[in-house]
């Protein structure tokens, strides 16, 4: 087991230790006081985490665009709950891999040679269908509640008299309960 083995280095080479893992400069803190204190003032510097392949794939380069939160599956269908369990499955599986050219990036022909970029590449496309599905089902409610949200605050801002109104109306409300609900409005 890794965390086995750097306890281990760290019993020997002490609570910080620099390694090179293929080309990626790699630190290890195996303190967690010293992990606080670092973290704690030079968190910049260390916030960043590397650029393996699979993450460029599937997150669009990195990008924190990607977060996908599921809460029940996609529609009702179960065939589609099942098809998003074996993509997202699938995923984790991608990221939690890395190959020999996550080490030595300059050795990018490999993923090509090893079948794991076509791979990533089908996985890749699989989830735009999801994402695609997801987006569709819940964006129609979304807009059509941004929409009258919009106009709403349009014409409270074209109306100051009806904006101080509204206002006054929510502060008395809130002043007596110290919580505006849903049931409030």
């Amino acid at each position: 087991m890794p965390h086995h083995t750097f306890s281990k280095l760290a019993q020997k080479l002490g609570p910080i230790i620099y390694l090179r893992l293929g080309q990626v400069p790699t630190i290890v803190i195996s303190s967690a006081q010293l992990a606080r204190l670092i973290l704690k003032t030079h968190d910049h510097v260390f916030s960043n985490r590397p650029q393996l392949v699979s993450a460029q794939y599937l997150s669009f380069n990195c990008s924190d665009i990607t977060r996908l939160t599921w809460e029940g599956g996609v529609g009702s269908d179960e065939g589609k709950k099942g098809h998003l369990a074996e993509v997202l499955t699938e995923t984790q599986e991608l990221f939690v891999g890395m190959g020999i050219g996550d080490f030595f990036p300059e050795w990018e022909w490999v993923h090509s040679v090893s079948g794991y970029k076509k791979r990533l590449m089908k996985n890749l496309e699989e989830l735009r269908k999801v994402y695609d599905e997801i987006i569709e089902e819940h964006s129609g409610g979304i807009w059509k509640v941004t929409a009258t949200l919009e106009w709403t605050m349009t014409e409270l801002a074209r109306h100051p008299e009806m904006m101080k109104r509204a206002q006054e109306e929510v502060r008395s409300i809130a002043h007596r309960t110290r919580k505006v609900g849903e049931s409030h409005l």
